[in-house]
């Protein structure tokens, strides 16, 4: 019988049916455990979307995307770009791998508008995906984003920081490098850990990185999932990022309906 066809209830007494004792008892804990984590989500989730309207930005610090997820996303940018014979025309870091609407990467944007969502208060519509992997000496200059970034996050899925600089210089052990941004005139960083991630208002917030301070052979993934408000300006517009739907490349979209009707 097709899964579909099965009520909730149904789906679930039908896997209880192969559960040892054990396992039904450490469900029994992970359900204790998940109610009061969600309560504790729901005071964190408070705070945050009071800090998003003040400042432009929120930081969750860490457990934006699990570790396994984070992990197997870094995984596989870094085999998309070996596997890559010219690289791509990265138009805010030059020579830096990067992919617009990757299938793997609009999973994410879809997946995780709920959670972006709770942190803003905002009902939201995604745009598009992009996906960067920084090396060694990147910068990223100051910008204000475009429209269909109204409301972004950008995940550190991954890094490796080669600590020897050269020249006998190392790497301090407790190096991040961090988004920054300008609030209220003052330059402010933004770290946090692996699956971590900074959500911000990316048409307000100034934002940039510095200088990539590290040895050869480094690297730093970030993932960008960007939305625009439901209610606000941009909705109409820039939903999909001007694509009939999320999930459609720029190839598929000329194949399919005979245009390109995206910016990028």
């Amino acid at each position: 019988m097709p899964l579909d066809n099965v009520d909730e209830e149904e789906e679930e007494l039908f896997g209880e049916m192969y559960l040892t004792d054990n396992q039904k008892a450490f469900e029994e804990v992970e359900c204790e455990y998940m109610d009061k984590r969600d309560e504790m989500m729901d005071i964190e989730n408070t705070r945050n979307k009071t800090l998003f309207e003040e400042n432009g930005y929120v930081v969750v610090a860490r457990d934006f995307v699990s570790s396994e997820l984070a992990d197997i996303f870094t995984q596989y940018a870094l085999f998309e770009m070996v596997n890559t014979e010219e690289p791509n025309n990265d138009p805010q870091v030059p020579g830096a791998y990067s992919e617009y609407t990757n299938n793997l990467a609009e999973c994410f944007l879809m997946g995780f508008q709920n959670v972006v969502e709770g942190h803003t208060g905002k009902t939201l519509i995604p745009t598009y995906s992009y996906y960067r992997v920084y090396k060694a000496g990147d910068v990223l200059e100051d910008h204000k984003d475009r429209p269909a970034c109204e409301i972004s996050a950008t995940i550190m899925m991954g890094f490796k920081y080669v600590c020897n600089l050269g020249g006998g210089r190392q790497l301090a052990r407790d190096y991040n490098w961090a988004l920054h941004g300008y609030v209220n005139g003052e330059k402010k960083y933004f770290p946090h850990s692996s699956g971590g991630a900074v959500i911000y208002k990316g048409c307000e917030l100034e934002h940039g990185r510095d200088k990539f301070e590290v040895g050869e052979k480094s690297y730093q993934v970030q993932l960008f999932l960007h939305y625009v408000d439901a209610d606000g300006p941009y909705a109409k517009e820039w939903a999909f990022d001007k694509r009939p739907s999320v999930g459609l490349k720029k190839e598929t979209i000329a194949r399919v309906y005979g245009n390109d009707t995206t910016d990028c």
